[in-house]
Formats: C-alpha cells, sequence, structure tokens
C-alpha cells in the first residue's frame, strides 16, 4: 500500500505540472514546441504510473477514472498527425486532467501536496527524540 500512495503522489505532482506548464493558455501551448512535450511526458507518465498502481488497490475505487487515464495516453501515444496531437492533448488539458484533480481530491484528500512520509523499516532501529528517555536497559545487553 506505502508504493500506492507514492504512486498516487506521483499522478498528482505531474497534474499540477501540467496545470503550471499550461496557466498561460492555448496560444502560448500550441506555440511552443517545448510545452507541448513537457505536457505529452506527463500525461504518458501518469499513464504509466497508473499502471504502477496494484489491481487490489484499483478495485477499490470503482468509480475513479481509471479508464480516462489509460485511453486517453493510449490513443496520445499512437497520434501521428502534429496538428491533431496538439488539439487532443490541449482538449486532455482541458478537460481530462480537471476532471483527473477533482477525482484525486474527492478520493485521496490526505494527500498532502505530493509529499509521503516513508515508514521507517522494520530491521531498523527506532532512534528516540533528544531529550526523550529511553528505556533500552543496561547498557552491557543483560536484563535490567
Amino acid at each position: 500500500m506505502d508504493d500506492d500512495l507514492l504512486y498516487l503522489c506521483d499522478i498528482r505532482s505531474r497534474l499540477q505540472r501540467i496545470r503550471e506548464y499550461t496557466r498561460d493558455g492555448r496560444r502560448a501551448f500550441m506555440n511552443s514546441n517545448l510545452m507541448q512535450d513537457a505536457v505529452v511526458r506527463n500525461i504518458e507518465m501518469i499513464g504509466y504510473t497508473w499502471t504502477c498502481l496494484s489491481p487490489e488497490y484499483r478495485l477499490q475505487l470503482p468509480d475513479f477514472p481509471w479508464r480516462l487515464i489509460g485511453a486517453r495516453v493510449d490513443y496520445l501515444m499512437h497520434q501521428r498527425d502534429p496538428d491533431r496531437l496538439k488539439k487532443l492533448v490541449w482538449l486532455a488539458v482541458r478537460r481530462s486532467v480537471p476532471e483527473l484533480e477533482r477525482a484525486m481530491r474527492r478520493h485521496f484528500p490526505d494527500l498532502n501536496e505530493g509529499v509521503v512520509r516513508p515508514r521507517v523499516p522494520p530491521e531498523l532501529p527506532v532512534v528516540p527524540a533528544p531529550g526523550a528517555r529511553a528505556d533500552t536497559g543496561p547498557p552491557d545487553g543483560r536484563a535490567a
């Protein structure tokens, strides 16, 4: 489940990047190959990251727009007409990105701006905070 949370944070981060890259509007987007490439790459990575989520996790969210993610990416990757691709990507920016953002907020309200604190692996010792009392017993390892 921890990996799933990281993947969800990655998706949210990529949605935010797309918003940032396209904030200057359609004309700026259509005139910038760099911006188009950045947006397409993030859409592709959202699609890839979606496939990394565990099937069990995806099944828990039947009303999440998973199909929108996969279908959009698949269609864009096979589009060869550059003008049509630009228009389709812009359409995704205007429709799919906001829909995915709403779904992310609705289903995952606790995702904290893409920050996930990894849990401590069980084999590592837990170090007490400075000033906290640690009841670890005598230093030689014998029971008290």
